[in-house]
């Protein structure tokens, strides 16, 4: 992929297939960068048939790359497909004329032999700590080797992070960090109660 750099950085993380219905929304959209830090079935169609979602995402200041899963348990095989179809849509979504952003994502240190491939050292990335469990000392312990992997061998120039800091490696490079899905659902009823 080619690299990416965005200044400014998009102002939101807008979660795809979320509809766009009125002028604000779509007033918002063109600051920001649609994500795919979701279940693989609500984004398979980037894949299946790439040029069907091209209409929604032009709404869309940047597009992050998807993030197709790693498990740890998965077949070394079906990871590295992953990461080649992340690839592969970002570079058809390049050769389209989006500004693309990739998403890295790993599993595990052997998933670190292709995790971090196809990206120009440098680019801005985007991370995911959604569905790491906080409360697992693996768990966290592989998201924040990996994180260090990414960044000892992409330099990224910048991460917009997606989900809650874990152990502070929001410190280690500039970060541009966003809430979930949960956390604005989290902050909406916290809203609403105190009203």
């Amino acid at each position: 992929m080619r690299s990416t750099g965005i200044s400014p950085v998009p102002q939101q993380l807008i979660r795809y297939r979320k509809r766009i219905r009125t002028a604000g929304q779509q007033l918002k959209a063109e600051k920001s960068a649609v994500h795919f830090f979701a279940d693989d079935r609500d984004f398979e169609v980037t894949w299946s048939t790439p040029n069907k979602p091209l209409d929604y995402l032009s709404k869309f200041k940047a597009i992050l790359t998807p993030d197709f899963s790693l498990y740890r348990d998965w077949p070394v095989t079906m990871q590295l497909w992953n990461v080649y179809r992340n690839r592969w849509v970002g570079c058809f979504w390049q050769d389209h004329g989006y500004t693309v952003i990739p998403t890295i994502s790993w599993s595990n240190q052997a998933s670190w032999e292709f995790a971090f491939e196809g990206i120009v050292s440098g680019s801005l990335v985007a991370v995911s700590s959604v569905g790491i469990n906080r409360h697992d000392a693996t768990e966290v312990s592989l998201f924040l080797d990996g994180y260090a992997e990414m960044l000892n061998r992409l330099n990224p120039c910048a991460v917009l992070y997606c989900g809650s800091d874990i152990e502070g490696c929001t410190e280690w490079v500039e970060t541009h960090c966003y809430p979930t899905l949960w956390d604005d659902a989290r902050t909406s009823m916290t809203q609403t109660v105190a009203s």
